[in-house]
């Protein structure tokens, strides 16, 4: 199980500088409770939280590393055994993008039995290969949070679902993209709310599909789509 890192997607975040990233008092809306929320990345819980299942999502340590990777190298075998062999090629997401989500606070990990069974960033502010979008629209431009680099070990269940539910609590808002090939990821987000919007394309040009989910919106959505 895995989603998109954005394939050199990390040329962006290392060029874009801190003027270019939104201020807190931007960065507000609300949350699936309904809740006021202003963000802004360390805001994010440094505690572990409780998932559904009894694992814990807690941000990630450079001591975590090493597993990480494992995770990660494990993830692009299954992709490249289930047809899927260059959305993260042999090498994506390389350590030094890793080590940069860890520094910026917005890589977090899917812990069960002490062991991390699952990894993803959750990156607040505007994503530049969002910025245009191909053969649809963004359905919200309300602030929003953006899922990458998501990935779960192939012998645990409901690794995704975990991940989701807790992005979920900390915004209303969630934009995550995937290749076009990589339908077990497909499946699981749309099987999970998200509503495809269009194509975008990562820094290299390659083609993305990209999804949204905002709270409370999904199923109006689709009842309005199923009424046409």
């Amino acid at each position: 199980m895995s989603a998109d890192t954005g394939g050199g997607r990390e040329r962006f975040s290392q060029e874009q500088s801190s003027r270019e990233r939104p201020s807190r008092e931007q960065l507000s809306g609300k949350g699936i409770s309904g809740k006021e929320l202003s963000w802004k990345q360390s805001d994010l819980p440094q505690q572990g939280g409780a998932c559904r299942k009894g694992g814990v999502i807690r941000p990630a340590a450079m001591e975590d590393l090493p597993e990480l990777l494992a995770l990660y190298e494990r993830a692009r075998a299954f992709m490249a055994a289930n047809g899927n062999p260059t959305q993260w090629g042999t090498s994506s997401p390389p350590r030094r993008v890793l080590e940069e989500d860890i520094r910026k606070k917005q890589l977090f990990i899917c812990e069960r039995n002490r062991g991390v069974c699952g990894a993803f960033a959750l990156v607040f502010g505007d994503d530049p290969t969002y910025a245009r979008i191909e053969g649809g629209a963004w359905r919200s431009d309300s602030p929003y949070g953006t899922i990458h680099r998501i990935a779960g070990k192939e012998t645990e269940r409901g690794i995704f679902e975990e991940c989701l539910s807790w992005c979920r609590q900390q915004t209303g808002h969630i934009r995550i993209d995937t290749h076009e090939k990589n339908a077990v990821m497909r499946h699981l987000i749309e099987k999970n709310g998200f509503i495809r919007c269009g194509i975008i394309h990562v820094a290299d040009g390659s083609p993305r599909i990209a999804y949204e989910w905002t709270a409370g919106g999904g199923e109006a959505y689709r009842e309005k789509k199923d009424s046409r």
